[in-house]
């Protein structure tokens, strides 16, 4: 995968993020789903971040991703 494929999923990725904050502030009840591997969110973690797109391990693959970019 290259930079510029790298570059279009973090943005589809921001974008469903964006999304589903939207839902929420809405009145929505958040995701159940991760948004990046389909499995559910474990419910201690919908509770402590009520806005969660993602799993605990895909969130931090997302920011261990970010951090080396940001270098």
């Amino acid at each position: 995968m290259d930079d510029f494929d790298q570059a279009q999923r973090l943005e589809e990725r921001q974008r469903e993020d964006a999304l589903a904050a939207l839902a929420l502030s809405m009145g929505g009840d958040g995701r159940k789903t991760c948004l990046a591997c389909g499995e559910e969110i474990a419910l201690e973690r919908r509770m402590a971040v009520p806005n969660a797109v993602r799993c605990v391990e895909c969130q931090q693959r997302v920011e261990r991703y970010c951090k080396l970019r940001a270098r």
